[in-house]
């Protein structure tokens, strides 16, 4: 009897082991992202493309990932000199994702609008309308982007900000291999036919 049930308890610990390696555990997945930006400044509906010579204000976009951090940088101000006349001049950031960064990735846009404001002293702030969260959903999940204002000041340049948060990947459903499933039944059919030769 001691044997049966020294058997049964093998086998119950091999099935566990086997089901617990196919099933695996929840793990943090960061989320792996690729993308780029634009901008254009505007003077009412004009679009006066990605700088103000007369203002010596500037706008490169930049590239990104692919990369699982949570901090991006979305592009950079330069401003040579400022006149003070600049409003009422608009900005207009374009964001494109591909997630994930691979062949069968999903293309998200976004486009943010910002106003460009005198700063005291000498300088501009670009000021984001929105600045997040913004939600974006895809196959795989969700997250959410967040931008901070930017400032800068004559002869400097300043970076646009991007933080991702929220993220929810879709876990998949984990399936029993049929090699693991035929050694759970050879376990237990062991297990039945010593019992039955017990008795």
């Amino acid at each position: 009897m001691r044997r049966v049930a020294t058997t049964c308890v093998l086998t119950a610990m091999l099935i566990s082991t086997l089901l617990g390696s196919t099933a695996g555990t929840a793990a943090a997945i960061p989320l792996e992202v690729q993308g780029t930006t634009s901008g254009s400044f505007f003077a009412g509906p004009v679009d006066l493309g990605s700088s103000i010579p007369l203002l010596g204000l500037a706008f490169s976009g930049a590239d990104f990932g692919p990369t699982t951090s949570t901090t991006l940088n979305l592009g950079t101000f330069t401003l040579n000199s400022l006149l003070g006349l600049f409003n009422p001049f608009d900005f207009v950031l374009d964001v494109d994702f591909l997630v994930p960064p691979d062949a069968g990735g999903t293309s998200l846009f976004a486009d943010l609008l910002g106003a460009v404001i005198p700063v005291f002293g000498g300088g501009a702030k670009i000021d984001f309308a929105n600045n997040g969260p913004i939600h974006f959903t895809y196959d795989g999940g969700s997250f959410d982007l967040s931008v901070a204002d930017v400032a800068v000041k004559n002869g400097t340049s300043g970076s646009i900000v991007g933080t991702i948060s929220n993220v929810v990947l879709d876990t998949p459903i984990a399936v029993v291999a049929p090699g693991t499933l035929m050694l759970v039944l050879a376990g237990l059919g062991l297990v039945s036919a010593v019992a039955r030769a017990r008795r």
